[in-house]
């Protein structure tokens, strides 16, 4: 893996010769492609930083799946064409940039014209690649934990398959960290920052964070992962207690969460019309009917619809029952929002039993194999 890391630096290296951060564009850029097969629906530009997305414009696509658009740009920066659920990432390092996809693997672009929109999709690229390796040894780890009903520590066939997810995720780390020290694009070096796991990784993230506040990146980037940093610091991993949340139930009564002390808590902050939030609910319905007796865990499910009806009628319609089913219905003014310091939804949080966060944002197809382990291994 070392060999293949080198090599990967070497070609990226080559096609950041001409990608020094110096050498900004500023000003009118358009964007322009094609998407192929595509059947009606909204495109949306946003300006992408590691503490949220800033919406610019909507992009208007003809009946053929053409487009262009032109903005203002008064930095470089990382930007996000939005459709559906996926993104394609570009960076406006020239006046003109074409983009090619097709509606059917939207994600699988392909650029002209700009060599460090080309430098980001291959560091994607190659991000998703390793950890899709880490993803299939977890899911079979996985699959065997459910199958066995054993501890990992009492079945060599599981130990041996958690080393491999381990070495993994320490192979993907590895060369995300090596593209950010070695890259002398910082733009770049953000855009790696943000496979990284926040918490985790706190210290090195605050080490680059003084290294970067001299260069020429764009002022909102550097400031936007301060932010991030900032809440970390200032207790975001210790948040106040859970119990303090005030949301309704599906009987529109305003309730206090009691009897969760002591309990891991599996928390997630979603919308009904949001198409990410909708998506992971049969992944919760899974993992809440194989533990909603489990006294050492309480799942709690908090909507931030501002039409309650509406929300109820939502889960009714899709048979999503549960026990904490809640509804903070102030929309983006939410109050948990705030208290979670959350910025977008869906959003999911596994709290340990004092209350401090042992992970976020667990993607949908790991919550169960995520909230088994923390509970075999307890």
């Amino acid at each position: 893996m070392k060999k293949l890391h080198s090599c990967i630096f070497v070609s990226i290296l080559l096609i950041l010769s001409g990608c020094n951060e110096n050498k900004e564009y500023v000003g009118v850029c358009t964007i322009s492609g094609k998407i192929d097969n595509y059947k009606k629906a909204k495109l949306q530009l946003f300006e992408i930083t590691l503490s949220r997305n800033y919406f610019v414009s909507k992009i208007e696509v003809d009946d053929d799946g053409s487009f262009e658009l032109e903005f203002n740009a008064k930095e470089k920066s990382i930007y996000g064409i939005q459709f559906r659920n996926s993104f394609i990432y570009f960076i406006n390092d020239v006046p003109e940039i074409t983009i090619n996809t097709s509606e059917n693997e939207f994600e699988n672009y392909f650029t002209e014209n700009s060599p460090e929109t080309e430098a980001l999709r291959q560091l994607i690229i190659t991000e998703k690649r390793l950890a899709t390796e880490k993803v299939i040894v977890d899911k079979l780890l996985y699959d065997k934990i459910v199958k066995t009903d054993t501890k990992i520590g009492s079945n060599p066939e599981l130990l041996n398959l958690e080393n491999k997810s381990d070495k993994a995720a320490i192979e993907l780390r590895d060369y995300i960290t090596g593209y950010i020290d070695s890259t002398n694009n910082k733009l770049l070096a953000i855009a790696a920052c943000s496979f990284l796991n926040m918490n985790e990784d706190y210290n090195y993230l605050r080490l680059f964070s003084e290294r970067i506040k001299k260069s020429v990146l764009n002022p909102k980037q550097k400031s936007d992962l301060k932010l991030e940093l900032d809440k970390i610091r200032d207790g975001f991993k210790y948040i106040a207690p859970i119990k303090r949340i005030k949301a309704v139930n599906t009987e529109e009564q305003e309730i206090a969460l009691e009897n969760i002390n002591g309990k891991y808590v599996f928390l997630n902050i979603w919308a009904t019309w949001c198409y990410s939030s909708k998506e992971q609910i049969p992944f919760l319905k899974d993992v809440y009917s194989k533990h909603k007796e489990n006294e050492m865990i309480e799942f709690i499910n908090v909507a931030i619809d501002e039409d309650v009806k509406q929300w109820k009628n939502f889960l009714v319609q899709n048979s999503f029952v549960m026990k904490n089913n809640l509804c903070d219905p102030f929309g983006n003014e939410a109050s948990i929002l705030k208290r979670f310091g959350v910025d977008y939804i869906p959003t999911n949080f596994l709290l340990d039993k004092s209350g401090n966060i042992i992970t976020t944002n667990i993607m949908k197809n790991d919550i169960g194999y995520v909230i088994d382990s923390i509970l075999k291994n307890n």
